[in-house]
């Protein structure tokens, strides 16, 4: 499994820009959250 990618801490403030950085590169992301939770994101 790859490393999680690390959202930005302002990521609950506007998700929004990572959506669109994310979305560019793939539909399925293993994501570390600015809590240090990690899960996967779906962007299309």
């Amino acid at each position: 499994m790859p490393e999680p990618i690390d959202l930005p801490d302002d990521f609950a403030v506007d998700p929004h820009a990572s959506y669109d950085r994310l979305h560019a590169l793939g539909p399925v992301h293993h994501v570390r959250f600015p809590d240090s939770s990690t899960g996967w994101l779906i962007t299309g």
